[in-house]
């Protein structure tokens, strides 16, 4: 039986470790990353590498794409191009792109005759590399069922949930519900400590009751200082945006979002004022100590 052929466009925060899921998996990996990013390169050993992304589009069975933002206009619609190139394969979709560029894209695939499966991933690139990382599919049903063992080579766990761009719209509502949650849990604590208490204690006392502070804090509250998160981690700009992107789809679908308006105000204080890449999760240790 022939190899299949995966195309892998890198570049995102989570490519490395997706690329790791596919070579464990045993497929022949084309690739290209137009930083050639050290991680990337050493992750992906023996893949063959490609001078730009409609090269990789024309070598390949199907494609993966995990660019950063930046990037994803240049990957799809540039002149070198995954949507110039002569032949064109089914693409499985992993970034947290917009929903209004994911719809170009995916009409113009569709003009083509091929198919674009939208793979959003929840989860940070250490999930990723654990296996617990959760993919949420949407697109043509036979087209998920072919390269079904591609995306699972990526992430074991995965849910069909229709088609159109329903995976990105999951994927926007967890991460509603997180940013919401992180921003509640933060302001909690520092009312705890304006009102005299332990926040230590708080948490200890009531994490057993309440999952949100027990998911969120655990044991950092002495001990984990704010800070950058790097690429581990999502960060209060990649939350900002994702926010953003919420109410952006919301306005447009009517839906209310005004919990999210008031969180995405405040991430957006947090970013003004130097927190862009420190960890949400982390902040509040550095928070309840400056009460800003």
């Amino acid at each position: 039986m022939t190899t299949l052929a995966v195309g892998f466009i890198g570049g995102g925060p989570l490519g490395p470790a997706l690329s790791r899921g596919l070579i464990d998996g045993g497929f022949d990996l084309i690739a290209f990353d137009g930083d050639r990013s050290a991680k990337l390169t050493s992750e992906m050993g023996d893949a063959h590498w490609c001078a730009c992304a409609r090269d990789v589009a024309e070598s390949a069975d199907v494609v993966v794409t995990s660019t950063s933002g930046s990037d994803f206009r240049e990957v799809f619609q540039a002149a070198d191009g995954i949507l110039r190139a002569k032949r064109l394969p089914p693409v499985i979709e992993t970034t947290a792109m917009p929903l209004s560029m994911k719809q170009v894209v995916r009409k113009d695939f569709a003009e083509r005759g091929s198919q674009f499966l939208d793979a959003a991933v929840d989860g940070t690139p250490s999930m990723v590399a654990a296996r617990t990382a959760m993919i949420y599919v949407s697109g043509d049903r036979d087209t998920y069922l072919q390269y079904q063992s591609v995306l699972k080579a990526m992430c074991p766990q995965l849910n069909y949930v229709g088609t159109a761009l329903n995976g990105s719209k999951v994927r926007l509502v967890g991460q509603l519900l997180a940013t919401i949650q992180t921003t509640a849990a933060i302001e909690a604590m520092l009312y705890a400590k304006r009102s005299g208490l332990s926040v230590e204690d708080v948490i200890a006392l009531i994490s057993n009751r309440h999952s949100a502070v027990r998911g969120l804090f655990g044991d950092r509250a002495a001990s984990a200082p704010a800070g950058s998160a790097g690429p581990e981690s999502a960060t209060v700009d990649a939350t900002l945006r994702d926010a953003d992107e919420i109410i952006s789809y919301a306005t447009e679908i009517g839906a209310p979002v005004e919990l999210t308006s008031a969180a995405a105000e405040y991430y957006q204080r947090l970013s003004a004022a130097g927190w862009g890449g420190a960890d949400p999760t982390a902040l509040f240790t550095e928070l309840i100590g400056t009460e800003e």
